[in-house]
């Protein structure tokens, strides 16, 4: 229970701070939301995994705080449009054109199928 209890006040802090997870959500939101510079976007992996770890982080503080649900969702939202997205049937030496390139691909694929799968699942439980 201690540990819990020092975990939560972390969490707490973190949100409350300038330049926490707050301002994190804050600020995407008013660079136009997730997907505002997607068609330039380089390597989703790296997008969609740190929405998940926000999730996350704050999850095992308050499963049902607003900012776990609304990283979470943007986790499930930027996975899956990466995986629809045709960028990675496309070796590009300019990356925000193709994502299949190597030493990247087919780790960064894999990668995102797995944020979506962990993602799909911590939603499961949390409904």
């Amino acid at each position: 229970m201690k540990i819990y209890g020092v975990w939560n006040a972390e969490v707490l802090s973190n949100i409350s701070r300038d330049g926490g997870v707050a301002s994190s959500s804050k600020n995407t939101e008013e660079a136009g939301g997730p997907f505002a510079t997607w068609e330039r976007l380089a390597s989703p992996e790296g997008r969609c995994q740190r929405y998940f770890e926000n999730a996350l982080f704050i999850a095992f503080a308050d499963p049902d705080h607003p900012l776990a649900r609304k990283f979470l969702d943007w986790a499930l939202e930027t996975s899956q449009r990466a995986l629809d997205n045709p960028r990675f049937d496309v070796e590009s030496e300019n990356r925000s054109k193709g994502w299949r390139n190597i030493p990247n691909f087919p780790g960064n694929q894999g990668q995102v199928r797995a944020i979506l799968a962990l993602s799909s699942a911590m939603r499961s439980r949390a409904a």
